[in-house]
C-alpha cells in the first residue's frame, strides 16, 4: 500500500480466530483501543495504532500469535480491519507439595491452585490459591494455611477493576527484645483473618496509570502458645491485636513492558503512598486505640534483552513505614529468610541475568543466575546498623511451556549462611 497523506478511517473491525475460538468477541472488542469509525492523520497512523494494538494483545499472553489484515472498502479511505488470532493455553492446574525453607525446620508447601487467564473468554483473569504450610521439625508444624480467589482485569468502558478476597489462619513469632532474655518466655500466637481488597484502574493516557485501591480486614480468635510445649497460654502483653483494619492505596505507574519471544524488553516506574487505619487492642493492659499507618514506596524495573540469547533484568525499591515496624521483609530478596529481616524503612536491589540456553517454538529453557541485597532499618535506632544488611546469590533454572513457568530457585545467604530451596509453577507476565 502506498503511502497517503490524507486522513483515513476504519469502516468495520472483525475477528477471525485460528482452530478453536475460546475468546469472547465483545470482551474482545471492549479491550482493544479500536473502534469502528475511528480517524486517523494518514495511513502509517492506522498501520502504527494497529501494530500497538497487536502488541498489547500479544503482552496479555492469552494468544499464540496475533496478526491483523487491511482491505479497502468501496468508501474511499475507509478499511476493513481483520485481527487474525490464535488462542493460546491460559488454564493451569497447581497441585503440588514442596519444600520451603522460609517455613521453618522441614518446611513444606502444600498447595491446591487455579490460574486461569482469559477467565471463560471475558479477557478477565481468575486465581484460586488455596494453601498451607507446614513445618515438620518444630512443635507448632502448621504455619499458615490460606484460600484466596481473586478476579483481575474487569474492564467496564475505560476503567479496570480488580477483587481480591483472604480467608486465612497465620502462625507468628513473637521477637521483641524483651521475649529474648529468657528462652521459654518466647512465644508464638496465632490468628485468623477475613481481608477483602477492591482495586481500580485508571488509563491515563500513553503509558501512565493510576491505581486506586481500599481495602479492609478482620483479625480474629487469637491463640497463644508456649514455643516448646505447643500447649495454650495467656498472652502475657507482648502482642497488640489488630481486629480490624482499613487501608487506602494510591499508586501512579508508567510503564512499557514487552515481550520479546521469551524475554522481556522495557522499563516500569511506579510512586505508591498507602494509608492505613489499625484498631489495636491490648487486652491485659486494658487498652485500646486507633493507630494510622502513612507508607510511601518508589518502585523502578528495568528489562534489557542482548545478544539475543540474553536478558538482564533489576528491580529497585526503596519504602518507609511511618509509625509501623514490618516483620518479614526478607521475603522481597531471593535467597534471604524472610524472618531475617525487619524495620520501617528499607532499601531492595534485585538483578538477575536470564540466559536462553535452548529454545523451539514455545518451549524455552533458561537459565537465571541473580544476586539481590537489601537493608532494612528500625529508624528509632539510628546507632544500631548490625546485621541489617542481606544479600542473596542463586539461581534459578525457568522452563516455559506456552504461557506456563516452572521453576526451581535455589539461593543463599552468606551473612547468615542461610539456604533457600524453591519450586514454583505459573503462568507467565
Amino acid at each position: 500500500m502506498s503511502a497517503q497523506t490524507e486522513p483515513v478511517g476504519i469502516e468495520e473491525i472483525s475477528f477471525r480466530f485460528l482452530e478453536k475460538q475460546k475468546t469472547n468477541e465483545v470482551s474482545l472488542r471492549a479491550y482493544i483501543d479500536l473502534n469502528e469509525g475511528d480517524i486517523f492523520p494518514s495511513y502509517e497512523d492506522m498501520e502504527e495504532t494497529l501494530e500497538k494494538q497487536k502488541v498489547i494483545l500479544l503482552n496479555t499472553r492469552y494468544y499464540k500469535s496475533v496478526e491483523y489484515v487491511i482491505e479497502e472498502t468501496e468508501n474511499q479511505n475507509y478499511y476493513h480491519i481483520t485481527f487474525i488470532l490464535e488462542d493460546g493455553w491460559t488454564i493451569l492446574p497447581k497441585p503440588y507439595m514442596l519444600p520451603n525453607s522460609d517455613v521453618g525446620t522441614n518446611g513444606w508447601s502444600a498447595g491446591l491452585g487455579l490460574e486461569y487467564d482469559n477467565f471463560f473468554g471475558t479477557m478477565s483473569d481468575f486465581t484460586l490459591d488455596a494453601i498451607a504450610n507446614l513445618a515438620f521439625g518444630e512443635s507448632i508444624r502448621l504455619k499458615m494455611w490460606e484460600i484466596s480467589p481473586q478476579l483481575r482485569n474487569i474492564k467496564l468502558g475505560p476503567v479496570v477493576f480488580n477483587a481480591d478476597f483472604s480467608q486465612m489462619f497465620d502462625t507468628t513469632a513473637v521477637t521483641k527484645p524483651e521475649l529474648q532474655e529468657e528462652l521459654q518466655l518466647q512465644q508464638h500466637y496465632s490468628n485468623y483473618s477475613s481481608i477483602l481488597k477492591l482495586s481500580t484502574v485508571f488509563h491515563l493516557g500513553g503509558d501512565w496509570t493510576y491505581f486506586l485501591s481500599p481495602g479492609f480486614g478482620f483479625n480474629y480468635m487469637y491463640n497463644y502458645h508456649d514455643i516448646f510445649e505447643g500447649v495454650t497460654v495467656q498472652n502475657n502483653g507482648s502482642v497488640d491485636e489488630i481486629p480490624f483494619f482499613f487501608t487506602l492505596e494510591n499508586r501512579f505507574a508508567v510503564s512499557r513492558l514487552d515481550w520479546v519471544k521469551s524475554f522481556r524488553k522495557g522499563y516500569s516506574v511506579s510512586l505508591k503512598n498507602s494509608l492505613s487505619i489499625l484498631k489495636i487492642v491490648n487486652e491485659k493492659a486494658g487498652t485500646d486505640w486507633l493507630q494510622f499507618v502513612p507508607a510511601f514506596s518508589l518502585n523502578a524495573k528495568v528489562y534489557l534483552p542482548f545478544f539475543k540469547i540474553f536478558n538482564y533484568y533489576s528491580l529497585a525499591e526503596i519504602f518507609w513505614s511511618v509509625n509501623n515496624f514490618v516483620p518479614e521483609l526478607g521475603e522481597r530478596l531471593r535467597g534471604v529468610l524472610n524472618s531475617s529481616m525487619s524495620g520501617d524503612l528499607a532499601f531492595f536491589w534485585l538483578n538477575t541475568i536470564a540466559i536462553e540456553i535452548w529454545s523451539i517454538d514455545t518451549l524455552h529453557i533458561q537459565l537465571h543466575p541473580f544476586v539481590d541485597m537489601g537493608i532494612a532499618l528500625n529508624t528509632e535506632e539510628y546507632n544500631s546498623f548490625d546485621d541489617k544488611f542481606r544479600i542473596g546469590f542463586g539461581a534459578e533454572v525457568l522452563l516455559m511451556v506456552g504461557s506456563v513457568d516452572l521453576k526451581g530457585k535455589y539461593g543463599y545467604d552468606p551473612v547468615s549462611n542461610y539456604h533457600d530451596f524453591n519450586f514454583m509453577i505459573g503462568l507467565t507476565y
